[in-house]
């Protein structure tokens, strides 16, 4: 009998806070339903707090190697676990407040909207909620719709949300990197392997930063490097200060993939600013050669030399996680994934396929695909191919408009990315989310819109 009392009160209490909650929701709407700009820019600061203070809080130490903090599992703390869900609430209020503003102000008008709206559910349902919910082991949590409503906010976002969004990427991940520097001279443990021994140059300590891993911290500075191009300070000497922290950081993180990415990066911004001309005079200028010949030369040399350097690590020191994901050792996560494959549903094994089936030690199949593959079968594959077709679509369409060049660099940065992580990969939310959701913004920014770059 108590217990039923007990149960009734908890579930009127429960109601009361929902319905007058909605309620009280539904009257901001309504009173700010003419704001053009709501808090979702702020999407990037949620997303590095939540990530950064898992490191900061978890009292990780480098200078036993990268390998060996990799390994260890640390215990959440209550202050951590308090900021990861108060970064979920807040993404989600956000969103929700921009798809109800965004249906009030009509910004689903546009003719390119439906397909946008269409694809991006088919990628959800295909690649997050089927292997959540339709694989042969399934989580089925509420975590698989976090994707779904933050990505419906971005296609309801007025010009206003996307310009302060690229933004504040920008500033977030800058933010990241000034108080992961500063660590280097308070808590060097915290942010540096000083005992990395696979880099070009020996005895350079690695740079990890408060991101999990000095891969990802070079992405992030890769990552912000490109929208600081686009969207520089106005301030002279802040704007160079913060190219200094991007390339420091991009050095020492010793990411020969993203070395090599910027060095790409680099070959297409010159080229493009020719190729416009090419197109629109008809002829090959001797710009266009002198510039694209040697950096072309160049490109070849510097990535055969860190592929092949790579690969010497890994015959040397087989058993790094590291190592795993470099040429000569995806090959095994790739065969193991195609040999499981024909045991599993066309939904996949799930999203727990790596660390428990699959190979030890691995937590992701190191390639879009594969990953993919793996959790979300071959249903997962075809959304992933459907999405990459609208983006596809999207930067030759927009080649040549004001957002052109930055649209190219962000997809290619997606792209080569998706060769040995996993930015698609989407289980409530991530890191590499932030790079998607821009790539988004810029697909759905209007053509007229001016994008600022330094000259």
């Amino acid at each position: 009998m108590l217990s039923i009392i007990k149960l009734s009160v908890i579930g009127t209490i429960a109601f009361s806070f929902v319905f007058f909650g909605g309620l009280f929701f539904l009257r901001l709407i309504d009173k700010f339903k003419y704001m053009q700009k709501g808090f979702f820019h702020l999407f990037p600061y949620a997303i590095l707090i939540t990530f950064t203070s898992l490191v900061i809080f978890s009292g990780r130490d480098l200078s036993a190697g990268m390998f060996a903090s990799l390994t260890e599992s640390y215990a959440q703390s209550s202050i951590q676990l308090m900021i990861q869900r108060l970064s979920t609430l807040f993404i989600l209020l956000a969103s929700i407040e921009r798809v109800a503003n965004g249906i009030i102000n009509k910004r689903y008008a546009s003719p390119e909207f439906p397909v946008y709206l269409i694809v991006v559910f088919i990628f959800w349902f295909t690649t997050i909620f089927s292997a959540g919910f339709l694989s042969d082991n399934p989580i089925r949590t509420h975590e698989i719709f976090y994707p779904l409503i933050i990505m419906l906010a971005t296609l309801f976002l007025s010009e206003q949300d996307k310009e302060a969004l690229l933004k504040s990427t920008r500033n977030s991940i800058l933010l990241v990197l000034v108080v992961s520097t500063l660590l280097l001279v308070v808590k060097p443990s915290l942010v540096l392997d000083s005992g990395y021994i696979g880099g070009l140059i020996p005895g350079l300590p690695r740079f990890a930063g408060i991101t999990p891993h000095a891969v990802m911290m070079a992405a992030l500075a890769l990552f912000a490097a490109i929208i600081l191009y686009f969207k520089p300070f106005e301030n002279s000497l802040l704007n160079k200060s913060a190219w200094f922290l991007l390339l420091f950081s991009i050095f020492l993180a010793q990411s020969k993939t993203i070395w090599v990415t910027a060095i790409l990066f680099i070959i297409v911004v010159k080229a493009y600013s020719e190729l416009r001309y090419v197109i629109k005079d008809g002829k090959i200028t001797k710009k266009l050669l002198l510039f694209t010949i040697p950096l072309i030369f160049v490109f070849t040399v510097i990535s055969s030399v860190l592929l092949l350097k790579g690969a010497a690590d890994n015959v040397v020191d087989q058993d790094r996680i590291e190592q795993i994901s470099s040429l000569t050792g995806r090959d095994v996560i790739w065969e193991k994934v195609l040999e499981d494959r024909s045991s599993h549903s066309v939904f996949g094994y799930g999203p727990k396929y790596f660390g428990t089936f699959g190979i030890a030690n691995v937590t992701h199949g190191h390639n879009q695909f594969f990953d993919t593959l793996a959790k979300a079968g071959e249903i997962g594959v075809i959304g992933l191919f459907i999405i990459f077709l609208l983006i596809l679509y999207s930067v030759v369409a927009n080649f040549f408009s004001s957002k052109g060049l930055f649209l190219v660099l962000v997809f290619l940065f997606i792209l080569i990315r998706s060769i040995s992580e996993t930015p698609l990969t989407m289980l409530g939310y991530t890191m590499d989310m932030i790079f998607f959701i821009v790539l988004l913004v810029l697909m759905t920014l209007k053509h007229d819109h001016v994008i600022h770059h330094q000259q």
